[in-house]
């Protein structure tokens, strides 16, 4: 099993969310690697309540971060 995980940065709370178009996992956190490593330990887990399926679970991390500012 494959899977996509975006993480991105939301300037505005100062904290890195996860979104996934294909693995129902929902976790944010204020340090980039915490939030990777929560994500390797959630992953497996959420696959076998989601989809009934045991075994290795590869993962593929997107990172996104968009800043916005205002200069003059």
């Amino acid at each position: 099993m494959k899977y996509t995980v975006r993480l991105i940065w939301d300037n505005e709370a100062s904290i890195w969310y996860t979104e996934s178009d294909d693995l129902p996992v929902f976790l944010n956190d204020y340090s980039y690697d915490n939030l990777i490593e929560r994500v390797r330990i959630a992953a497996p887990e959420v696959v076998e309540e989601s989809f009934g399926y045991i075994g290795p679970v590869d993962l593929i991390f997107e990172s996104v971060r968009v800043e916005k500012a205002k200069v003059s």
